[in-house]
């Protein structure tokens, strides 16, 4: 979340705010990334999930 609002900032320093606007609207993160434990043999289907990502 922290690099949106780094990302927001670094463009509403360049922005002219009396000539223009702009509306942020982020999705939360929705997709899951799974991953297997550390010292697990490769098989043995699809990990858990461990976080969860905005794809963009």
């Amino acid at each position: 979340h922290e690099h949106f609002e780094m990302a927001r900032l670094v463009v509403a320093r360049h922005l002219d705010l009396k000539r223009m606007f702009a509306i942020w609207r982020v999705d939360p993160p929705w997709q899951p990334v799974t991953k297997k434990g550390q010292g697990q043999r490769m098989g043995g289907g699809k990990g858990a999930i461990d976080h969860y990502v905005t794809p963009i």
